[in-house]
């Protein structure tokens, strides 16, 4: 998988090209993140918590929700971890570490259902009304 990265303003444009190697196809997706994530989110938690694989949680679930035009996205460990590429364990880790950061919500409609993921943006000033 190959990215290419194009800056403007207050927004990121990352080019994800993914090859499916079965059917030797191209698809390619333009994904807009907030500058934020890339300049300070990233270096937080990839220097200051040592935690890699917590960026790398929090693209994939903003990738599944925000991203993708839903406000949340329902994933397994296993399809987060299938994802990005980490083991189930540090999925797990790195989810406990985003929740207690605020970065993202988690809930679940029964004990043993299906995580349901929000992306948070904290950074994001709400109006007030």
């Amino acid at each position: 998988m190959g990215n290419t990265a194009l800056q403007s303003k207050n927004r990121i444009a990352i080019v994800f090209t993914t090859v499916v190697i079965k059917e030797q196809s191209r698809v390619f997706v333009n994904l807009s993140l907030d500058s934020y994530i890339l300049d300070v989110l990233m270096r937080d938690l990839t220097e200051y918590e040592k935690r890699p694989s917590a960026f790398l949680v929090y693209l994939h679930v903003w990738r599944r929700s925000l991203a993708a035009g839903q406000k949340v996205a329902s994933l397994s460990y296993q399809e987060i971890a299938e994802g990005t590429g980490l083991s189930k364990s540090a999925v797990q880790s790195a989810v406990r570490l985003l929740k207690r950061r605020r970065l993202i919500y988690v809930s679940l409609k029964n004990p043993t259902a299906t995580p349901i993921y929000r992306a948070e943006r904290p950074w994001i000033r709400r109006k007030q009304g």
